[in-house]
């Protein structure tokens, strides 16, 4: 799959995933705990504790893979509070094309583990079966 997303108007494709990260307010020097909930290579969910953060927010998501840690930069677009669910809809703000390359090679990682289990989840119900 290509990197860039062909058509801007179309929604790009969503990743499930819960996967604990820190993140940073922009200008803050403390980092927060939250759980990405899911991603795609313009943008992802971000759920955290308390109230969710503002629309217009700048944050810097702090993505741990492979032994590396990137550093992205987002923009809070819509934000949601319900008693099951707090978070928001960030929107990646790529500095370089290595930026979209990290946020391709994440979403990889993410499949290519979700890949892995049910192979292993596969073999044990054959064996039991």
């Amino acid at each position: 799959m290509d990197i860039d997303q062909k058509d801007s108007k179309s929604p790009a494709i969503r990743t499930k995933l819960n996967v604990p990260l820190s993140f940073r307010r922009r200008y803050s020097r403390n980092d927060e705990d939250g759980i990405l909930k899911n991603i795609s290579q313009t943008g992802a969910f971000l759920s955290q504790k308390g109230e969710p953060l503002e629309m217009g927010t700048r944050v810097h998501l702090f993505l741990e893979f492979l032994g590396l840690q990137r550093e992205l930069i987002c923009e809070v677009v819509w934000n949601r509070s319900t008693p099951s669910v707090n978070g928001s809809g960030i929107r990646f703000i790529p500095n370089a094309g290595r930026d979209k390359q990290a946020v391709h090679d994440f979403i990889e990682f993410i499949n290519e583990q979700k890949s892995s289990r049910y192979e292993v989840l596969d073999m044990i119900f054959k064996k039991v079966a």
